[in-house]
């Protein structure tokens, strides 16, 4: 009957025993745990004590319930590792508002977990941070000197205008690094201003001027947006232009010192309602030390330089319009290939903005 209630606002396992239910309670890890003091092959005290002694259960709220009135009682279950203990007969009204409050308790705590851990890896960054952006800065500085110096001069146009190209790319790398570590310290909830658009006139605007580039750098790149026209997509343009450029730049690094053929692919396809966009690159692929934890905070899959904040990014501005991202460490192709998708606007739709709140 107890089970019944609960199952009401509650995804509840059963167990007809104390051992029934440690078993249970390893294989689905419950967020609550309601034991009676009574039961056969292992009483609740035992039980408690087991998983009291398991570092998976060690913040697991754990509530016996008995026939046993009394501080004695009481106490006995407190000393072995209960959270609460309700005495028969009891309301379920009471065992309701019991369980709640406990889930409330262990909601603020693994909140304040998370807030403390970011602000650990907040100060642990920024000394890694200022280093990072000591090194575009340097060469703004250097360049905008020599470019001043030779207009003062009357330099060769040619030179200048190299210089102050050098000086534009240094900035907007400064500014992705800034616009990482503040989506970082806000939460990872970029606050999204969102307009319908043309899926493939999208890409071919923001991936046309990026092939460019690389081709500069002498890197093959293959672009084939397989799209129809008529495909539309909802989507911030400036955070989604963010997330190509992290995944091309990192594929190019990925490229910077290796011996054989560079090359960059990137393919675009529609697939059951929604939007496929896949990165490859030809090169060594990601570590395997690396893999696990690509996508936390700091993890540069070995670069010199960055953030280690630009799959992060990637992933939460993904995630932020409603998509995924999977990634291949050792794609067919030779390298590591990360594939987005997103969903994609029903047809016939028509120009919108919109703004979707995240963190300011």
């Amino acid at each position: 009957f107890v089970a019944a209630r609960l199952s009401r606002r509650y995804r509840v396992e059963t167990a007809a025993d104390g051992a029934a239910g440690l078993e249970a309670a390893r294989r689905i890890c419950p967020d609550v745990v309601v034991a009676d003091v009574m039961m056969p092959e292992m009483d609740g005290y035992e039980l408690c004590r087991r998983l009291r002694a398991d570092p998976a259960f060690a913040t697991t709220p754990i509530l016996l319930l008995t026939a046993r009135a009394g501080s004695e009682a009481l106490a006995e279950g407190l000393e072995v590792g209960a959270d609460d203990y309700v005495v028969k007969p009891f309301s379920l009204r009471e065992l309701e508002a019991r369980i709640a409050a406990h889930l409330r308790v262990r909601e603020t705590e693994r909140q304040l977990h998370e807030r403390e851990s970011r602000l650990a890896a907040i100060g642990q960054m920024t000394s890694a941070v200022v280093h990072d952006l000591k090194n575009p800065l340097t060469l703004v500085k250097g360049y905008a000197d020599l470019a001043h110096a030779q207009a003062l001069e009357g330099g060769d146009v040619a030179i200048i205008a190299r210089e102050l190209d050098t000086v534009r790319s240094e900035s907007e790398r400064l500014r992705r690094m800034i616009e990482e570590i503040l989506d970082f310290a806000r939460g990872g909830s970029p606050r999204l201003t969102l307009e319908t658009v043309p899926a493939r006139r999208f890409l071919d605007e923001v991936l046309a001027p990026l092939a460019a580039d690389l081709h500069e750098r002498r890197i093959a790149t293959d672009v084939v947006l397989d799209l129809e026209s008529s495909l539309a997509i909802t989507l911030d343009r400036d955070r989604m232009k963010r997330v190509l450029e992290n995944l091309l730049t990192n594929a190019r690094e990925a490229l910077a010192n290796w011996g054989r053929e560079k090359r960059i692919g990137v393919r675009a396809w529609a697939e059951g309602g929604t939007l496929v966009l896949r990165v490859v690159d030809s090169g060594p692929g990601i570590p395997d030390e690396a893999a696990a934890h690509l996508f936390e905070p700091f993890v540069t899959t070995g670069k010199k330089e960055g953030t280690g904040l630009g799959l992060v990014t990637v992933r939460n501005l993904v995630k932020a319009h409603g998509g995924e991202i999977r990634v291949e460490t050792q794609a067919p192709e030779g390298g590591a290939a990360f594939t987005i998708t997103l969903p994609l606007a029903a047809p016939g739709f028509k120009a919108e903005r919109v703004v979707r709140a995240g963190a300011a």
